[in-house]
């Protein structure tokens, strides 16, 4: 079978990408052909369709010329670079399957519809609550927020859910109207796999069709991995952002004192967790 997995990082970034990765090597292993396609960085590895991976961009931080910001808008909105490339791809490698998983942004849901042509299959596997939440994590200033949810994008701009600031809070609420409003997402993607159910129950709620939703918990190598219970010791492994309640984690060992805890990752609240 023949597998072309889509994501805008292509290298071992944070969580999904772990999983993309490590699906693409027992794929490979079991004998599938597994191409990759996304966006240009530093970081990757060598892919044979890198010369047709989109340019890099940085929405976090962005250029200061207002033209220019003007470009990265129109990408986020409907890439048609991004069309245009994984189209010349999917003609020459022709893969079975299209598994998609975090396109938003760099690459858009432009790239579903010639992903799905020739009837092959597209597959979304969600790695958060984009899909629900115009700013990804259910979480603004003030805590846990769905307001948005019943299709009242416009609360991600009053309330400025993305990191506090007007302007990439009203871009996201702009996106969410655009994608949901032509049903990007649910017309051309024929499976949705979600982690959890939770999750799974909340893209419903933001009007992915349920009789599209799976839900498949992720993997672990337990050839790699041999758990070891009691002991004195708990560890943290994954990014250190402030939704993944690392922060929590080390408040709450203060009342098992004979419990060392060990964070191992990095992120953007590293500074903050050390203090």
């Amino acid at each position: 079978m023949n597998v072309l997995q889509v994501n805008k990082f292509l290298y071992r970034r944070g969580g999904a990408e772990a999983y993309m990765l490590d699906l693409t090597m027992a794929l490979r292993q079991r004998g599938d052909r597994v191409e990759l396609w996304g966006m240009h960085h530093p970081e990757n590895p060598a892919y044979r369709y890198q010369a047709e991976f989109v340019s890099e961009v940085d929405f976090e931080d962005p250029p200061a010329r207002w033209p220019e910001r003007a470009h990265m808008a129109g990408r986020l909105l409907y890439s048609v670079g991004g069309r245009r490339r994984i189209t010349r791809v999917i003609r020459d490698f022709r893969p079975d399957v299209v598994h998609t998983h975090n396109i938003y942004h760099q690459l858009s849901p432009s790239i579903l519809a010639p992903a799905g042509r020739d009837g092959t299959a597209v597959l979304m596997t969600l790695h958060d609550y984009k899909l629900a939440c115009p700013a990804y994590r259910f979480l603004n200033a003030e805590g846990i927020c769905e307001a948005c949810t019943g299709g009242r994008w416009y609360e991600a701009t009053r309330r400025r859910c993305t990191r506090g600031m007007l302007m990439p809070s009203v871009l996201n609420t702009a996106e969410a109207y655009l994608h949901h409003g032509l049903r990007l997402y649910e017309r051309h993607v024929d499976l949705f796999v979600a982690p959890s159910e939770f999750l799974a129950r909340k893209v419903a709620a933001a009007g992915i069709p349920e009789r599209k939703l799976r839900v498949l918990r992720n993997f672990c190598d337990v050839d790699r991995v041999a758990p070891r219970f009691g002991g004195e010791d708990a560890v943290y492994a994954g990014r250190l952002s402030d939704e993944k309640g690392v922060a929590t984690l080390v408040h709450a060992m203060a009342s098992v004192p004979a419990v060392r805890l060990h964070v191992f990752g990095t992120g953007p609240a590293e500074e903050s967790l050390r203090a």
